[in-house]
C-alpha cells in the first residue's frame, strides 16, 4: 500500500499488518496518552492521519517505511507535494508540516478531554444541586417541628396563666425563653447532622 497523509481504519490496519481492525477502533475510543485522534468524512468515515499513526505506533510504521524504502520523511513529502513546483520544498518546510500536523492532532485531543472534563463537572453539579434541595426540605421540616413544639408549648399553659391578660412573671418568662432555646439548639444539631451526612 503507498504511504500517504490519511488513512481510514481499514486502511491503517492493513498498512501497520494488523489482524483486525479493534486494535486501533480501541485506541480511538480511549484518552490520554494511548489515544489516537481521528477526523470523520462526509460518511461518517473514521479518518487518521499517518503522523499520528507514527506517533502511536512507531515500531510498526518504522518497519513499514523500511520495507518500502523510504523514510520518515515520506509522508510529509507528501503533504508538501503541493509546494515541489514552487521551489519551496526545502528540509526546514517539511520539518515545519510534519510538526503543524503533529501539533493539530494534539490539539484534537485536548479538545477531546476539554468535553470530557466539562461533561464531568456537569454531573458533579447536578449532584450537589440535588444535596441542596434535599438540604432546603429538611431544614423546610425542622422549621416546621419547631413551630409545632411552640404552639404545643404555649397551649399546655396553666388555664389561670392563659386567663390573666397580665404581663407574666419573671420566672414564667425565662423558663418559656429556656425551652425556645432548647428547640432552637436541637433544630442546629440536627442540621449540622444532616449537613455533614450529605457532604
Amino acid at each position: 500500500m503507498e504511504v500517504k497523509e490519511k488513512y481510514t481504519v481499514s486502511e491503517a490496519t492493513e498498512l501497520l499488518g494488523f489482524k483486525s481492525r479493534s486494535t486501533i477502533n480501541r485506541r480511538t475510543k480511549t484518552t490520554g496518552k494511548d489515544s489516537i485522534s481521528f477526523e470523520k468524512d462526509e460518511v461518517g468515515n473514521k479518518i487518521i492521519r499517518f503522523v499520528e499513526l507514527q506517533r502511536a505506533f512507531p515500531d510498526r510504521v518504522k518497519n513499514v517505511l523500511a520495507s518500502k524504502g523510504n523514510t520518515p520523511n515520506t509522508i510529509t513529502a507528501h503533504s508538501a507535494k503541493a509546494q515541489s513546483n514552487t521551489g519551496r520544498n526545502t528540509p526546514n518546510a517539511l520539518l515545519l508540516q510534519q510538526k503543524v500536523e503533529t501539533l493539530e492532532a494534539q490539539l484534537e485531543k485536548e479538545k477531546e478531554e476539554r468535553l470530557r472534563e466539562r461533561r464531568e463537572a456537569n454531573e458533579r453539579d447536578g449532584k450537589s444541586e440535588n444535596r441542596e434541595h434535599m438540604l432546603q426540605q429538611q431544614v423546610s421540616e425542622l422549621t416546621k417541628t419547631l413551630s409545632q413544639q411552640t404552639r404545643l408549648l404555649e397551649d399546655h399553659r396553666k388555664p389561670s396563666e392563659k386567663a390573666k391578660p397580665e404581663k407574666p412573671s419573671l420566672a414564667t418568662e425565662i423558663k418559656d425563653v429556656l425551652k425556645f432555646f432548647t428547640l432552637a439548639v436541637l433544630m442546629v444539631s440536627a442540621l449540622i447532622a444532616i449537613a455533614y451526612v450529605f457532604v
